[in-house]
């Protein structure tokens, strides 16, 4: 089904939206319930904006641990690192799938056909049911090498110390911005870099659902999870951001 520019630069636009609302700094951990059951429709009065905002973090650089060989082999101090870029992760938790699908639903007036077919679409093209996705934006107004992907080392941890590496990545461009059409709060050591240009990236990161021993990552009782950027060529660098889970909702 294809549709007029109007609704596809509307997409667009509201993409941007939501690319501001999750990109604010986020100090503390977001606090998030997890939709363990697929197989119910969302159950919420929140709008999708909202909703994908609770489970979006911005990550915050943290100081390289001075003793270790390479100045990252520790989680070190908060604050004070040098870190070339903005990133802002959005875990896509089922309640926000579904919400999302609701949106568009409703935004460009599908049937239930075009609706199911969406959702099919959507479902196949990031398989949900193997892997635990993340979407991310990277944003720099360094030189744009920083959002080579092959300078990071990225991975999730738990609160036992348990770490997942993406299984894949895919990415794609974002057209640069200049400082008329920033929209986003300069990455930490860039204050001073103006006038800004913004290099931008969104990636889309596939985690397995299930370690290697088949748990699933993700399971009832898990703390928190945290995201891991590690720079791997150039000055030490190293920044995180965490999703802490509440389990007090009666489902569980």
């Amino acid at each position: 089904m294809k549709y007029p520019i109007k609704i596809i630069s509307t997409i667009y636009i509201f993409i941007s939206i939501i690319t501001v609302q999750c990109s604010k700094p986020v100090i503390k951990p977001q606090i998030v319930t997890p939709y363990l059951d697929r197989t119910i429709a969302s159950e919420t009065d929140e709008s999708y904006e909202s909703l994908k905002a609770k489970w979006t973090v911005t990550l915050n650089p943290v100081k390289p641990d001075a003793s270790s060989p390479a100045g990252i082999g520790g989680p070190g101090r908060r604050g004070g690192g040098r870190f070339p870029l903005a990133v802002s992760a959005s875990l896509m938790d089922a309640k926000v799938i579904e919400a999302g699908f609701d949106y568009y639903t409703n935004l460009l007036t599908m049937t239930t056909e075009e609706r199911e077919a969406f959702r099919q679409r959507y479902v196949d093209l990031h398989n949900t049911e193997k892997y635990i996705l993340i979407e991310a934006t990277l944003q720099t107004s360094w030189t744009e090498i920083y959002l080579d992907l092959n300078r990071w080392t990225i991975f999730l941890e738990d609160n036992k110390g348990n770490q997942h590496e993406p299984e894949k990545i895919s990415e794609q461009s974002i057209p640069t911005l200049d400082t008329d059409n920033t929209f986003i709060n300069p990455p930490i050591g860039q204050l001073n870099a103006f006038p800004f240009q913004f290099h931008q990236k969104q990636i889309f990161l596939y985690f397995p659902r299930n370690d290697s021993y088949g748990q699933p990552i993700i399971h009832k009782g898990i703390e928190y999870l945290k995201i891991v950027f590690i720079q791997e060529e150039g000055f030490p660098a190293r920044a995180e951001g965490t999703w802490a889970f509440s389990w007090n909702n009666e489902r569980f």
